[in-house]
C-alpha cells in the first residue's frame, strides 16, 4: 500500500481541525499542512498541535500532498476541488467530508478521474459547536465514518483512506452515495429539521407564556441541542438534500399524525403500543 506522508486539510473548522489533531497527535502521518483563510484559525491549529504548518496559500498548501481532505462548507466543496486540480500530482487521493455524496461526488469524479483518485466521505459525529475552537482529537472515537466508493473508485486509494480514517478510532463503514444521503436524512438531517421546529413551536409561545423556555427542563434541552447548530451551513445541507429529506418529513408527519389520531380517541391501547414500538427500536 502507498505510504501517506503529507496530509493537506482545507478547512480548520470542527472536523478539519479534529482530523488534523487525530492525525498529528497520534503520529499517523510525517506531515499534516492546514489550509485556511483565516489567520487565527491557522495559529489556533498549530499551537493546539491540530497541524504542523499552516497556510492561507492553497497551491502552497496541496502541492506536494498525498492526501488531500476538503473540510470546508458543502456548498465550497466543488469550487475549492476545481481551485486546487492544477497542483495536484498524478496519483494523489482526494477525500471530503461533505454532508451529502450524490451531487458531490457525481461532480467531483467528473472533475479528477481518471488521474486523481477521489474517496468520498462523512464522518457521523460533530458538534452543535463551530470552528478549530470545538476540535477534538477524540471526536471521532468509536463514530461511524462513511465512505461512498463508486465503480470509478481506486481500489488502493479507498484502501489508503479508510485506513488512515481508522487510526482516528473511527469505524469505517461504506455505502452508495445514493444510500449514504437517504440514510442521513433519517438520521441526521430529519433531526435538526425537528429540533429547529421544535423551538420555533416553543418559542411562539414566548409572547403568552414569558417563562416558557426558562422552565424547559432536560428533556427539551436535550432534544434541541442540535438547534444551535450554524443556520447556513443547515440551510445548504437541507437544500442540498431537499428531495430526501422531504421524504422523511412526510414519514415523521404519518406519526404525528397517528399520535393525534389516537390520542383524540383516547385509545390508550395503541397510544402505549406506539411508545413501546420506539422504546424497543430505540434499545
Amino acid at each position: 500500500m502507498k505510504r501517506v506522508e503529507k496530509v493537506a486539510i482545507v478547512g480548520l473548522g470542527l472536523i478539519g481541525g479534529s482530523l488534523g489533531m487525530a492525525f498529528t497527535q497520534g503520529n499517523v502521518v510525517e506531515q499534516v499542512v492546514g489550509i485556511d483563510r483565516d489567520r487565527n484559525s491557522l495559529e489556533l491549529g498549530l499551537a493546539t498541535q491540530s497541524i504542523h504548518h499552516g497556510t492561507q496559500d492553497l497551491e502552497q498548501g496541496v502541492r506536494g500532498a498525498d492526501l488531500v481532505i476538503l473540510a470546508v462548507p458543502l456548498g465550497q466543496i466543488v469550487p475549492v476541488a476545481r481551485e486546487i486540480k492544477p497542483f495536484l500530482a498524478p496519483g494523489s487521493i482526494v477525500t471530503d467530508v461533505g454532508s451529502t455524496k450524490v451531487d458531490i461526488v457525481k461532480n467531483l469524479e467528473e472533475l479528477f478521474y481518471p488521474q486523481i483518485h477521489y474517496v468520498g466521505g462523512h464522518p457521523m459525529a460533530g458538534s452543535e459547536r463551530a470552528g478549530i475552537e470545538a476540535a477534538d482529537r477524540y471526536l471521532f472515537e468509536n463514530a461511524v465514518y462513511l465512505l461512498t466508493p463508486t465503480e470509478r473508485t481506486d481500489r488502493q486509494a479507498l484502501e489508503i483512506v479508510t485506513a488512515l480514517i481508522e487510526k482516528t478510532g473511527a469505524r469505517v463503514k461504506t455505502v452508495s452515495p445514493e444510500e449514504h444521503d437517504l440514510i442521513v436524512a433519517a438520521v441526521s438531517h430529519l433531526p435538526h429539521v425537528i429540533a429547529a421546529a421544535l423551538v420555533n413551536t416553543v418559542g411562539g409561545l414566548a409572547d403568552e407564556y414569558p417563562d416558557i423556555l426558562t422552565l424547559a427542563a432536560g428533556g427539551f434541552r436535550d432534544t434541541t441541542r442540535i438547534a444551535g447548530s450554524n443556520p447556513e451551513l443547515w440551510r445548504d445541507i437541507c437544500l442540498a438534500n431537499a428531495e430526501k429529506i422531504i421524504k422523511m418529513i412526510r414519514h415523521f408527519r404519518h406519526w404525528l399524525d397517528q399520535f393525534e389520531a389516537v390520542m383524540a380517541a383516547g385509545d390508550k391501547d395503541t397510544l402505549t403500543g406506539i411508545f413501546r414500538q420506539a422504546q424497543e427500536i430505540r434499545s
